[in-house]
């Protein structure tokens, strides 16, 4: 194929590879489920620019001139010079439920715009709305800002393509998560249904042709090998309202779980002898994923223990207060002028759960029910009840 301008880009590139597969398959002018012409080709130019938005590049500028009127036609003033997408992790506090997590992560794209060598522009996008104009020649030392896209006048069909940008990388960021063989293992830890879950997965690097991951979960003394067909440390990781934001709807695909080394030789004296090579390795290889898993899970018990690790932690008592929203009932007291902490008014207090039951916490519960992860005080005060402690190093 010629090339589709006099300087050839990696824009033009994409859309050259995108043509040729649609050559290959027929699609040019293939209807599909009775479509006409027109959305046939609507769904082709929907496809290239899905594809472009995934490189990172800018969609079609396609002006439909049929039945419309001048006013109505869809035009750029300016000249795109370059586009760009770059990620940067923000973790304030290095605990378990920040390693990976996807709210970590700021987005920001770019776009260099040219109005005829005259002055250009660099627009600036990220995933917390923050939006930005910086021209040159510079009129000021800072950029321009703006509340909303709505605000951004002649740039806001850039802007609109700066968050598809921001979302091909969310998508792509999302992806590697959620799959655990990007890590070759992860362990964490979380309180589930209020208890502790201790859990650890990696991929059957031994026979990756099985497409097999080994997730254990270790939660009130038992320790459980899982092997599924998908990833599903995130589905553990994050809550289930989180995972469906993140990923959509999940699917187990669940091949076999074993509760013990025990259960696993168990299960393969069924087969006859004539498998017995064949099982045996697979026994084998079940066994010691049981044993390594079990291994990274008990290491990891140590450091939470030690507080080596924490599930989650806190910077001030004064973050915990606002955390809890307790700032009426533990009243945290410090002079502004030299920065001295007065500390704590009240130590203990006396709190109605949603289930209306009552529980006295202190100052320290909610210390300690932080650094389990608890984020409310209806968390700290069920898991009190039900298991009269706090302290991880007498909960594991």
């Amino acid at each position: 194929m010629p090339e589709l301008n006099g300087n050839y880009s990696f824009r033009d590139y994409v859309i050259e590879r995108f043509l040729d597969i649609q050559s290959d398959k027929q699609l040019y002018f293939e209807q599909t489920d009775n479509q006409s012409i027109e959305e046939t080709n609507k769904r082709i130019i929907d496809e290239l620019n899905n594809e472009l938005i995934d490189n990172h590049e800018s969609e079609l500028d396609i002006i439909e001139r049929r039945n419309k009127t001048q006013d109505s036609l869809v035009s750029r003033p300016y000249t795109l010079v370059k586009t760009k997408v770059e990620w940067r992790t923000n973790v304030p506090l290095d605990s378990l439920e920040n390693r990976y997590s996807y709210y970590n992560y700021c987005i920001r794209s770019s776009i260099w715009l040219d109005d005829n060598g005259k002055k250009g522009y660099k627009l600036e996008a990220d995933n917390y709305d923050h939006l930005s104009c910086t021209e040159y020649p510079r009129e000021s030392i800072l950029p321009r800002l703006y509340n909303s896209i709505d605000e951004t006048g002649v740039f806001k069909s850039y802007y609109e393509e700066l968050y598809r940008f921001i979302k091909s990388e969310q998508k792509r960021i999302n992806n590697i998560l959620n799959d655990t063989r990007n890590y070759h293992e992860r362990v964490s830890a979380k309180v589930i249904k209020n208890d502790i879950h201790v859990f650890y997965e990696t991929y059957n690097f031994e026979i990756p042709e099985s497409n097999e991951y080994f997730l254990m979960d270790y939660v009130n003394n038992e320790y459980t090998l899982h092997i599924y067909n998908n990833s599903c440390f995130m589905k553990y990781y994050l809550t289930n309202e989180e995972y469906k934001e993140l990923f959509g709807k999940s699917f187990y695909d669940e091949k076999n779980k074993y509760s013990s080394i025990e259960s696993i030789e168990a299960y393969y004296e069924k087969y006859p002898t004539y498998v017995t090579l064949e099982k045996q390795y697979e026994k084998k290889l079940y066994i010691s994923a049981f044993e390594n898993a079990k291994k990274k899970i008990d290491a990891l018990i140590d450091d939470l223990k030690s507080e080596k690790e924490k599930i989650a932690d806190y910077f001030y008592p004064l973050d915990l207060i606002k955390q809890y929203s307790v700032e009426n009932i533990f009243k945290y007291t410090y002079d502004p002028e030299t920065g001295c902490e007065n500390g704590i008014e009240v130590d203990k207090a006396m709190f109605t759960l949603s289930d209306e039951r009552q529980v006295e916490l202190t100052f320290d519960d909610l210390c300690d029910g932080c650094l389990l992860g608890l984020k409310t005080i209806d968390e700290v005060g069920v898991f009190l009840l039900e298991h009269k402690t706090l302290k991880i190093s007498e909960l594991l």
